[in-house]
């Protein structure tokens, strides 16, 4: 972990929406600001975005504009497994990934109250109540697929090439999926996956939770407790961080301190983006913005979930090479 915490900016759906304006200039503020990722979408969680006349872009869309558009920023993009089967979520956030060279993040929502599937109010793909254990099993499921597809396969040396295991993600659960991905690993390896544990609910989500590289909470929900088990999770193989939302930037500063907090999300609204935005550290003074998201945060890959002894998704090429 760096000296400095890492700052991220949730990115409220009228500015997502503005990226389609002519003259946009939200891609050059973030670019500039001291800004270590943007949030797409996490307002489509309560609907928030419909509540401002029309719903907001779609997120992976937002960030596949942002990733042309820009040189440093990470991307993080909410997504929900009652709108997208986790096979679509993870096909999607990779294709970013490889677009913006390593800089995209999955947040994984409860729900996605922006767009209905079907007639009626909450029509979606599935009827299943999408709860900690959903959520969960779905987030495994994209890490699993991600996995799938070694860029090693790709190798113009074709004894590395065709060395290259293409397992299977066999995913036995809510959401199995037997993949593989259509997909090849990513800059990053894989996208980094972040959760939003509400307000009061870190303590209880916690477990659950831990399938996320990052956690984003209140801060006064981070107790002494809750560090020490956090510190747990990181001697198991589970790295977490755990970063505190911030209203304002003064909010921000006097969370840089916190222990057992690395690092803050500002929420500003529309109104205040772009004060938020000029008016945090310069680039040059918070923690490395270049290369990827993974290698900017500090996030350190996972071993699970472990696909070594699946069964390989091509065996006549395996043959063939052996």
């Amino acid at each position: 972990m760096t000296s400095q915490p890492r700052i991220g900016v949730e990115l409220p759906a009228a500015a997502v929406n503005g990226l389609l304006a002519q003259g946009s200039d939200l891609a050059g503020l973030l670019d500039a600001s001291g800004t270590g990722y943007a949030v797409l979408g996490a307002d489509r969680a309560q609907g928030a975005d419909r509540a401002q006349g029309a719903p907001s872009l779609n997120p992976t869309v937002a960030a596949t504009l942002l990733a042309r558009r820009t040189t440093c920023i990470g991307l993080v993009v909410a997504a929900s497994p009652q709108r997208d089967h986790p096979y679509n979520v993870a096909r999607r956030v990779a294709s970013v990934d490889h677009i913006s060279h390593g800089r995209v993040g999955l947040l994984g929502l409860f729900r996605d109250s922006s767009v209905d599937l079907g007639i009626g109010d909450g029509s979606t793909w599935t009827d299943r109540t999408i709860g900690t254990e959903e959520l969960t099993d779905a987030l495994l499921a994209a890490r699993a697929l991600w996995r799938t597809w070694p860029f090693a396969s790709l190798d113009p040396d074709p004894g590395i090439a065709e060395a290259t295991r293409l397992p299977y993600a066999d995913h036995v659960g809510i959401f199995s999926t037997k993949g593989p991905l259509n997909v090849p690993t990513t800059p990053q390896g894989e996208p980094l996956v972040f959760w939003s544990a509400p307000s009061g609910q870190l303590a209880d989500q916690l477990s659950a939770a831990s399938i996320a590289d990052v956690v984003f909470t209140d801060a006064d929900d981070v107790t002494m407790a809750l560090a020490d088990a956090v510190a747990d999770l990181a001697a198991a193989g589970r790295p977490l961080q755990l970063h505190a939302r911030a209203r304002t930037l003064a909010e921000a500063e006097a969370l840089i301190a916190a222990p057992g907090i690395a690092g803050v999300l500002v929420r500003p609204s529309a109104e205040e983006l772009r004060d938020v935005l000029t008016n945090l550290p310069s680039p040059a003074a918070v923690a490395s913005r270049n290369g990827t998201l993974r290698d900017r945060l500090g996030v350190p890959a996972r071993v699970e979930p472990d696909l070594s002894d699946n069964e390989i998704a091509f065996p006549s090429l395996a043959k063939e090479s052996a």
